[in-house]
């Protein structure tokens, strides 16, 4: 498989996903979520939650766009980058760091 062609479609999952999930609190986060992805058949019972998370954690850190690669690790974009693009739309950068770190707490 394309590793381009993966990045382009888990950063559309991510894109979709933020915007269906922005605005939940943190209780909603931790009451789960039943994930279904358009054109495949199956029922969530842990595995699509799982390929869930793991395309969203490949959009968020496969590659420099959301954090900055560095021989020690990923880490947040300087605090003078005040938005970053998602998906093609341009998002404060406060608001992707506080949905991933949810997103963060729930997989874990």
């Amino acid at each position: 498989a394309d590793p381009q062609e993966r990045l382009r479609t888990a950063q559309g999952i991510l894109g979709f996903t933020f915007e269906q999930t922005r605005e939940l609190s943190g209780h909603a986060w931790r009451a789960g979520f039943r994930i279904d992805f358009a054109g495949q058949e199956g029922l969530d019972d842990g595995g699509l939650t799982k390929a869930w998370a793991a395309e969203i954690a490949f959009a968020l850190f496969g590659d420099a766009a959301l954090f900055d690669l560095r021989p020690a690790g990923r880490f947040f974009k300087p605090d003078d980058v005040e938005s970053l693009p998602l998906d093609g739309v341009m998002i404060p950068s406060i608001d992707i760091y506080r949905w991933t770190g949810r997103f963060l707490a729930y997989v874990l």
